[in-house]
């Protein structure tokens, strides 16, 4: 009876990746230009910019993956569309989500504006913070705003506050030239940027002598993301 069972899994599994991979095809074809469009309509909308100002780089067409879940099990999994777009000078990810769209074309603004804010109210040491994609969705979620509401550097304070879930934690990092070890964490500094930030999220302030980046990565079972992170 469980070899029995074992081969109508297989079936059912096998039959999965077949239909996925001809569905694969033809969306490929017929409906990726239509949420390119609707894509290109959204960040036109939210950055009072023209189509045209958008360079489509790179894109991953929704589609069913296969993940393994247990050893010799796999389960379908859905994967919605990731756009690539060139934009200003910058590469960015947009990503569609029930029917919605996010972006993080902001991502170094944001950046700038919440290191600027961290500099000014916690220490002027402070060299960056880490954050992705998937941070700036939540902030959205978070502080209950659209996603094609356009963030200011005003709104610094309040992104550092609620870009965590509330079991994540916080990285910030600083640089001190009398600094003598790498990735330690400053307990004082640590404590001050928790009061001032109101966190419940835990936080950590951290010595690097790294600088921060990013880098797109563009996930097989998963939304693409960008990382600003230290390398």
């Amino acid at each position: 009876m469980k070899k029995k069972n074992g081969i109508i899994v297989l079936i059912v599994v096998l039959s999965v990746a077949v239909i996925a991979g001809v569905g694969y095809k033809i969306a490929d074809k017929f409906y990726a230009p239509l949420v390119q469009t609707k894509a290109v309509s959204y960040l036109c909308h939210k950055y009072d910019a023209k189509p045209d100002e958008f360079e489509m780089v790179d894109y991953n067409q929704a589609h069913i993956e296969l993940k393994e879940y247990e050893i010799f099990f796999q389960k379908p999994v859905w994967v919605d569309f990731s756009f690539e777009y060139k934009y200003n000078g910058r590469n960015f990810v947009v990503n569609r989500n029930k029917n919605n769209f996010c972006d993080d074309y902001q991502m170094e603004d944001i950046q700038n504006w919440c290191t600027e804010w961290l500099k000014e109210n916690v220490d002027e040491r402070i060299v960056g913070f880490e954050f992705n994609t998937s941070d700036i969705r939540n902030y959205y979620l978070h502080t209950n705003k659209k996603y094609n509401f356009v963030i200011e550097k005003e709104d610094a304070k309040s992104f550092l506050s609620n870009y965590k879930q509330d079991d994540d934690c916080i990285w910030i990092y600083y640089y001190d030239v009398n600094g003598k070890v790498f990735y330690a964490e400053n307990d004082e500094l640590t404590k001050k940027a928790e009061n001032i930030l109101n966190l419940e999220s835990r936080c950590s302030v951290t010595y690097t002598e790294k600088t921060l980046s990013r880098e797109i990565f563009k996930y097989k079972y998963d939304n693409w993301d960008s990382w600003n992170t230290v390398k």
